[in-house]
């Protein structure tokens, strides 16, 4: 998923001195993190969602 959000991405190139950072670089752009926080997904559009699922289709 992180290639997915950000292709190209290399961790070892990042500045991560400290959490905020790692946060920010690392976490952010992950489509795991966009998915579980409801952030605005442009290529993707929300089908179902209940408790226990969201279920997404590729636009």
């Amino acid at each position: 998923m992180m290639f997915a959000a950000k292709p190209g991405f290399n961790a070892q190139n990042q500045d991560l001195k400290t959490p905020e950072a790692y946060l920010e670089k690392i976490i952010r752009p992950t489509m795991a993190y966009k998915f579980n926080t409801g952030a605005d997904l442009k290529y993707f559009e929300k089908v179902y969602e209940n408790k226990d699922v969201i279920i997404y289709d590729l636009k």
